[in-house]
């Protein structure tokens, strides 16, 4: 009896893991864009966490190349940093409140070539399967 019991309990605990692990791709990432008056600079405001700090400015793509924390290693905000950087137009990747993604672009770029690499980017960095994209207006 105890060994049935065992067994129901350890399949319970297989099937709630591998469920999580299969629907933690599955949702929706909400994605609030900010236009600036300023052409060349938009903030995607997230409901995910992206850094633990205040404020977190790349100019370049090789300052996301700076060793991390105490195990070494490129912290993964780091690795979304360069990602951003190798679409064609960003020029400077600013994370800022946690929670925001300011993105400024080279001034011959267009944000419709842009914008939607930058989108697909943070869909792949936090495993969404699909994205909400809401524009603010300032």
């Amino acid at each position: 009896m105890k060994t049935k019991l065992a067994v129901a309990i350890a399949l319970v605990v297989v099937v709630l893991f591998s469920s999580s692990a299969v629907f933690a791709g599955t949702k929706t990432l909400l994605v609030k864009v900010e236009d600036f008056p300023a052409e060349g600079i938009r903030t995607y405001h997230l409901q995910k966490e992206v850094t633990s700090q205040a404020i977190e400015n790349f100019e370049s793509i090789s300052e996301t190349e700076r060793p991390g924390g105490l195990y070494g290693g490129v912290p993964k905000h780091l690795e979304l940093a360069k990602e951003l950087f190798n679409i064609k137009g960003v020029t400077r990747v600013i994370f800022s409140h946690r929670y925001e993604v300011m993105i400024i672009k080279g001034k011959c770029f267009d944000w419709q070539k842009v914008e939607p690499e930058v989108i697909w980017t943070l869909k792949k960095y936090f495993g969404a399967k699909t994205v909400n994209v809401k524009k603010i207006n300032l």
